[in-house]
C-alpha cells in the first residue's frame, strides 16, 4: 500500500526523479567512456552511453522508502545480485555465465524474501518443487526474453511499460508496484527513443527482464494454472517469440544461443528496409494488440471463447511472423543472387592462369557487410564492390582473386605482401565510407590472414581450380 501519497504525485515525482538520474548517469558515463561499442548488431551511428537501468532501479529503490510496498521492496532486493552483474558487464563485457548466475540468485532471494502465500502459484496445489521450477524457469526465461528484444531504441522500454501496465490491471494487488514500475520507465524513455541519448545496457535489461518476471510471479488470481499461464503468455508473447525463434535458429545453425547476432525479428524488419521509428510502432502495436488480448483473457470465464480468442490472435500473430520472415529471406536470395553477378562482373577475367609457389592467403567474407548493404538497395552493392576492387588492386603484389562463394573472396599471394596490413586499412576505410557497423577489434569481420605455417586450410578453403580463379594483378 501507498503510504500517505497520492498516486498521481507519486508517479510524477517518480517520472521526474528517474529522468533526472538518467541525464546525470548519462553524463557520467559519457565521461568515464563506459558506451555501447558500435558494431554490427548495434544501429548507432556514434558511441552511445550505457547503464541507462541503473536510473530506473536506482529510483525504484528510493520510491520503496515512500511507498512500503512489499512486492517492490522484494524487487529490489533480489535484484541486487542481477545490477551489481550488469554494471560490470556495461564497463567490463562479462560472460553469459556470471550473468546467469546471478540471475538464479536473484531468483532465489525473490522466493525467499516475498511471502508465499502471495505467490502465483500457492492457490494452484501444484507440488512444491514444480511450484519452484516454474518460479526459476519463468525468471530466466523472461529475463533473457527482455535482454534479446533491447535492440532497438525504445523498444524494451516501451514494452515494458506496455506489461507492466497490464499487469497492474488484471491483477489489482500489483497495481502500486505497476504504477512506480511504469513510471520510472517512462522517465527513462525520455532517453532513450530514437535516436537514443542512453541504452538500458545490461544492467538495464537484465533488471527489467527480472521485474517483470517478479511481478508476474506475484500476481493474484483465483484462476486455473492454464487460464492464468494463457495470459501471461500473451502479455509478453513477443519477447517470448523473439526468444524461441532465436534459439532455436542459432541452435540449428550450430551456433551458441547465447552468443549475440543480427537476426532478431527487429533487425530482420530493418533488412528488409523498414525505418526505425516505424519498426518500434509496429512492434509496440503488436504489443498493445497482445496485452489487450491477455486482459480479455483474465476477463473471460467461457473456456470457447477463452480458446477461440486465443487461437485466432496467436494464429494471425504466427501469419504476421512468417511473412516478415518470408519477405526477408526473398530479399536475402535477392541480393545473393545478385551478389555473385556483381563479383563476378568486378572481379573476373576472360581467362585464369596457373601460377605456382603460393606465399599467402586472404579471405575475405562480405555477408556480414551484404546484411547492412542490402538495406541500402543493389546499386549501392554493385558501388561498394567495385570500391572494393580498387582496394584489392592497391596491395601491389602478384595475386589472383577467387570467387568462393556469393559473398566471399579468396585472395592468393605469390610474393609476400609488401604491406600486409594496408589492405586492412583501406578495407577499414571502404567500410567507413559506406558507414557499415562492425566489431571492434584487430580485424574487420569476416577477413582471415593464411601464412605459410596455414596456408593449406587456405587451399582446402578456396579449393583452387581453374575455373573460380578470375583475375590476377602485378
Amino acid at each position: 500500500m501507498f503510504k500517505s501519497v497520492n498516486p498521481s504525485l507519486l508517479f510524477a515525482i517518480v517520472i521526474f526523479s528517474t529522468a533526472l538520474l538518467t541525464f546525470a548517469i548519462k553524463t557520467i558515463a559519457n565521461k568515464k567512456k563506459i558506451q555501447a561499442k558500435v558494431d554490427f548488431r548495434r544501429k548507432n551511428k556514434q558511441l552511445t552511453p550505457l547503464l541507462g537501468g541503473l536510473a530506473i532501479y536506482s529510483t525504484l529503490i528510493l520510491s520503496t522508502l515512500i511507498t512500503h510496498d512489499q512486492l517492490l521492496l522484494s524487487i529490489t532486493i533480489a535484484a541486487l545480485p542481477i545490477v551489481i552483474i550488469g554494471v560490470w558487464d556495461d564497463i567490463h563485457e562479462l560472460s553469459a555465465k556470471p550473468k546467469f548466475i546471478a540471475q538464479l540468485l536473484a531468483t532465489t532471494i525473490f522466493v525467499n524474501v516475498y511471502p508465499e502465500k502471495d505467490l502465483i502459484f500457492h492457490s494452484w496445489g501444484l507440488p512444491v518443487f514444480i511450484n519452484y521450477f516454474f518460479c526459476y524457469f519463468w525468471a530466466l526465461t523472461l529475463s533473457n526474453a527482455i535482454n534479446f528484444i533491447d535492440g532497438l531504441d525504445g523498444l524494451a522500454a516501451t514494452f515494458c511499460i506496455i506489461a507492466s501496465i497490464t499487469i497492474g490491471v488484471i491483477s489489482p494487488h500489483n497495481m502500486n508496484t505497476s504504477i512506480v514500475i511504469t513510471a520510472a520507465i517512462s522517465g527513462f524513455l525520455l532517453f532513450n527513443l530514437p535516436p537514443a541519448k542512453i541504452y538500458l545496457g545490461e544492467v538495464g535489461s537484465s533488471f527489467l527482464g527480472f521485474a517483470m518476471s517478479a511481478s508476474t510471479l506475484s500476481v493474484v488470481s483465483d484462476r486455473s494454472f492454464a487460464a492464468t499461464s494463457i495470459t501471461i503468455l500473451f502479455i509478453f508473447s513477443y519477447p517470448l517469440i523473439d526468444l524461441t525463434y532465436c534459439t532455436f535458429r542459432r541452435v540449428l545453425n550450430g551456433q551458441s544461443p547465447f552468443v549475440g547476432d543480427h537476426d532478431h525479428i527487429h533487425h530482420k524488419l530493418r533488412k528488409i528496409g523498414f525505418p526505425i521509428k516505424v519498426i518500434l510502432g509496429t512492434i509496440i502495436l503488436i504489443a498493445i494488440l497482445t496485452n489487450l488480448t491477455a486482459y480479455i483473457l483474465s476477463q473471460t470465464q467461457s473456456l470457447p471463447v477463452l480458446v477461440l480468442t486465443a487461437g485466432v490472435v496467436a494464429g494471425s500473430l504466427l501469419i504476421l511472423l512468417i511473412s516478415f520472415l518470408y519477405t526477408e529471406h526473398k530479399l536475402g536470395t535477392q541480393v545473393s543472387t545478385y551478389g555473385r553477378t556483381l563479383l563476378e562482373k568486378h572481379f573476373s577475367s576472360e581467362e585464369a592462369i596457373t601460377v605456382t609457389g603460393l606465399k599467402q592467403g586472404i579471405v575475405i567474407d562480405l555477408l556480414p557487410y551484404y546484411k547492412e548493404l542490402q538495406v541500402m538497395g543493389i546499386p549501392v552493392v554493385n558501388s561498394f564492390l567495385e570500391d572494393l576492387s580498387e582496394v584489392v588492386k592497391t596491395i601491389h603484389a602478384k595475386f589472383e582473386v577467387q570467387i568462393i562463394s556469393s559473398y566471399s573472396l579468396g585472395i592468393s599471394f605469390y610474393t609476400m605482401a609488401s604491406d600486409p596490413e594496408k589492405l586492412i586499412q583501406d578495407f577499414d576505410a571502404l567500410i567507413k565510407k559506406y558507414k557499415i557497423q562492425k566489431n571492434i577489434k584487430k580485424l574487420p569481420d569476416g577477413v582471415y590472414f593464411y601464412s605459410r605455417q596455414n596456408i593449406g586450410q587456405f587451399v582446402k578453403l578456396t579449393q583452387r581450380t581453374p575455373e573460380n580463379v578470375y583475375k590476377q594483378v602485378g
